[in-house]
Formats: C-alpha cells, structure tokens, sequence
C-alpha cells in the first residue's frame, strides 16, 4: 500500500540533504532511519524513566548512602565498579567514609557538597 504525505519544505530539505550526504537511497530509507532512531530514543527515555521510578522508590525506602562531598562518591563509584569487575565482595563503604543502610541501591549527597572538580570527575563516568 502506498500512503502519500505533505511535508513543508524545511522537511524534505532535510530528507533531500541526508540523500545528498550519502547512505540513503531513497526519500523512505531516510523516514525508516528517522522513524527507526525515533523507536530507540523512545525506549531509551522509557527504561530512563523506570530507573528514576526505582531510585525514587529507593530514596522514599531509605536505599541510600551520603555521601559529604563529591570526592567521596566518585571514589565510591569507582571502587565499585572495579569489585564488580573483578568478582570480589563487596567493600564496606563505611570504611571510604560513608554512611549506607542495608541493600544501599541509590547514591545521594547535598548539593552544596558537588564541587566543579567532582562533578567533571562524575559526567566523565557516565
């Protein structure tokens, strides 16, 4: 079947400069690509959705640690993931200087504690 849209002009120039660019065929290779980029994008927001349901569930439980400044939290994160990576127990935090209840799932710390150098030191992590 074949369905026949309007688009304004600003859209097929952008369909038109995607062909031009290389790697589509066709005016519908780049609406599956868009509409395929679309798809994942959408269940990306939605699994990010679901993580913030459960960290907020966790926080509301009291899952947390706190943490007094972002050095603390960075080294945390780290030393984390190098147990996970190599299989070992579980380190106590109470020993890096922080404080947790059991089954600690969600990280927390006060604003004011996030310096500019923790807080490059975090988005470099992600």
């Amino acid at each position: 079947m074949t369905i026949t849209y309007r688009l304004d002009e600003s859209v097929a120039a952008k369909i038109d400069r995607h062909m031009t660019a290389g790697g589509y065929k066709s005016p519908q290779a780049v609406v599956d690509a868009a509409l395929d980029a679309l798809e994942i994008m959408q269940a990306d927001t939605d699994a990010l959705r679901r993580l913030i349901a459960k960290a907020d569930a966790d926080v509301a439980a009291g899952r947390v640690t706190r943490y007094a400044d972002a050095d603390v939290l960075v080294a945390d994160i780290l030393a984390a993931g190098e147990e996970r990576s190599r299989g070992e127990a579980q380190i106590s935090r109470r020993a890096r200087g922080a404080t947790s209840t059991p089954s600690t799932t969600t990280w927390c710390m006060p604003p004011a504690a996030v310096s500019p150098a923790g807080s490059s030191a975090l988005l470099a992590l992600i």
